[in-house]
């Protein structure tokens, strides 16, 4: 298992001239077949391990699961989780209901190879069957010790060297081309049948020390998040906003019901998960547990509440945790739809006739169809705004056209020239804003002419910026998140939206 640390000591290898690959059946084939008797193949097992991590004064308990090349750990602070998901070529962030969204839109290729030589799938004799690749680099002496040296490279993958102490037959250590050793692998333990690491440490930091480690008989449990039910193929009118409140048009509000309450939901693409208003979670007399660190225009800590069922158009979501929002219910709405809602369900948002369809995530996109990646569950996609090239979230929680980061701003001079200035609240606070128009903004195949732009001057929290309501309303907009795409259908007779090539 690998885990994210500051790196602190960089250990080299002195590394021996390089040798060819051996051909099967010689001295690299005896040495594999050592490691396969030594470690017991954990490739071949689902390993459950337990751990506690400590981060500024506040511990978390970790429960990783291994089977071949997957993986997932869940790391957890009272009811409050987050994690990581390798389905053996993606990797996928994982939020508090067990939702997991790709982390990018590529294979994560070294990530394969490492987990070949974590699990020691690298010494299994389908491997290179399977087309990984096995170089044999001679030796490397380490702390005055003598290790074999090989190359493993998973199917299309680059490759990384693995250490073995030939004594045990056991992969001590992980290194670059360069002899730089990337993790090690220490105090090694006999658990049922199989001889496992419990200590992890990636570039000289300790990263992980399990408490405990051992064989389930059980499958691995694969994040699957909160999967609606659908009756028909409603579509529901998006709500027109109280001119008193602070709700807009510019944003999807459609009528729902939670634990059988009727009342308005926010479809925010820009939100992680499921939110309620700190009014409707003391109506349902639900006691909010956890801490919860909401970021929005401000931060600020509160719990999680489980609530349900929950019913908007055709969708039903049963039992889930949301966040309380203190401030929620003050813009118009009590229930925020985020990644929770949207990653086992097609949503089509057609701006121009103000409905909001749910289907099945089986619905092909209407449209030019555009590929989406995820930072934190929140989509984001290429876009051009003027000459630059710029990562924005889709974000139909935000009433804004375009609204970048200060920090992209001021990296690119003459984006925008400005015309004055703005304060804006939003959840968990209020900040200012530098305002302006660009001349166009294109994404995919479309350019949208003569936007208004606004540079935020918090730091925005996902990509370069946002593509918000007032943009995405020259569209229909449909979300296909488990397939990480989306459709976009420009409004008929739009003068803003033209075709380029």
């Amino acid at each position: 298992m690998r885990f994210a640390a500051a790196a602190s000591i960089v250990c080299m290898l002195v590394l021996a001239p390089a040798r060819a690959d051996a051909p099967q059946g010689g001295p690299l084939d005896a040495l594999l077949a050592r490691v396969r008797i030594a470690t017991g193949r954990p490739y071949a097992h689902h390993v459950v391990s337990t751990s506690t991590q400590t981060e500024d004064g506040r511990a978390y308990d970790v429960r990783s699961e291994s089977d071949g090349y997957r993986f997932v750990v869940r790391r957890c602070r009272d009811v409050v989780c987050a994690g990581l998901y390798f389905d053996g070529e993606r990797a996928y962030a994982v939020d508090a209901n067990d939702t997991a969204l790709p982390a990018d839109l590529h294979e994560d290729r070294e990530l394969r190879t490492l987990r070949a030589i974590a699990t020691a799938a690298f010494a299994s004799p389908d491997f290179r069957g399977d087309g990984g690749a096995l170089t044999d680099l001679g030796t490397a002496e380490r702390d005055g010790k003598a290790l074999r040296r090989i190359a493993v490279a998973a199917t299309g993958s680059p490759p990384l060297d693995v250490l073995i102490d030939t004594d045990r037959a056991l992969a001590v250590a992980v290194a670059d081309a360069d002899g730089t050793v990337v993790d090690e692998y220490r105090d090694f333990r006999t658990v049922d049948g199989l001889t496992l690491p419990f200590e992890i440490v990636h570039r000289g930091s300790q990263v992980e020390r399990f408490a405990a480690r051992g064989v389930s008989g059980e499958p691995l449990a694969v994040p699957a998040g909160i999967v609606p039910t659908f009756a028909g193929a409603e579509q529901v009118a998006m709500h027109r906003p109280d001119p008193a409140r602070n709700a807009s048009a510019g944003q999807p509000v459609v009528p729902c019901t939670l634990g059988g309450v009727a009342v308005l939901c926010l479809i925010d693409t820009g939100n992680s998960g499921f939110g309620i208003s700190l009014e409707l979670s003391e109506r349902l007399n639900l006691e909010p547990s956890g801490e919860y660190e909401v970021n929005g225009v401000g931060r600020y800590v509160t719990g999680l509440v489980t609530a349900g069922p929950l019913h908007v158009g055709s969708a039903t979501y049963g039992l889930a945790k949301y966040v309380v929002l203190h401030d929620l219910h003050d813009y118009g709405y009590d229930v925020v739809l985020g990644a929770d809602a949207l990653a086992h369900a097609v949503v089509t948002l057609d701006y121009r006739r103000a409905i909001v369809r749910f289907a099945a995530g089986d619905a092909q996109p209407e449209g030019e169809t555009i590929p989406l990646r995820f930072e934190n569950l929140v989509p984001v996609v290429a876009a051009q705004l003027g000459a630059y090239d710029a990562a924005l979230a889709l974000d139909t929680g935000d009433v804004a056209a375009v609204n970048i980061s200060q920090p992209y701003y001021a990296s690119h001079p003459g984006l925008f020239a400005p015309q004055g200035s703005r304060q804006i609240s939003g959840i968990g606070g209020s900040s200012s804003q530098i305002v302006g128009v660009i001349p166009s903004v294109r994404i995919a195949t479309f350019e949208v002419l003569g936007q208004p732009i606004a540079a935020t001057g918090t730091a925005a929290g996902t990509g370069d910026g946002h593509l918000g309501g007032a943009f995405l309303s020259h569209f229909t907009l449909v979300l296909d998140y488990a397939r990480a795409r989306a459709g976009l259908a420009p409004n008929q007779g739009d003068a803003a939206v033209r075709a380029v090539p």
